[in-house]
């Protein structure tokens, strides 16, 4: 935290609140100006970071919808397997399945987050 000039650090990425604690906490404790802290994901904790301004931001993903259309795709194929399961259809114009799904991502930070909140307080009820 103490580095300067070419050797500083701006900037932390934390895969999730439980895994980059540390760099929040050792943030909180060092006497260097304040440092870019980005989250992955929309734990309570870092909801609360955001708030208080130890981290800027947070990428949410969508775990209900990726177990959701995950699963839809293994029923398909249980209930209509392809002609040939092993084919890699990355390549073919007719695949009848997607190579990429995107089942969404968003940015949580100081202008937003009272919603997430708001959100998680409505579904843990």
């Amino acid at each position: 935290m103490a580095l300067t000039g070419d050797k500083k650090v701006d900037a932390f990425i934390q895969p999730g609140i439980v895994l980059g604690q540390g760099v929040t906490d050792a943030l909180k404790r060092s006497s260097a100006p304040n440092r870019l802290v980005m989250a992955w994901d929309v734990e309570p904790n870092t909801l609360d970071a955001i708030k208080a301004g130890t981290i800027d931001s947070t990428v949410v993903q969508k775990p209900f919808t990726m177990a959701y259309y995950g699963l839809k795709a293994l029923d398909e194929v249980f209930h209509a397997p392809p002609k040939q399961l092993s084919k890699d259809y990355s390549a073919d114009a007719f695949a009848p399945y997607p190579v990429f799904v995107d089942t969404g991502t968003s940015l949580v930070d100081k202008t937003n987050v009272d919603s997430y909140i708001a959100a998680a307080a409505q579904q843990a009820k």
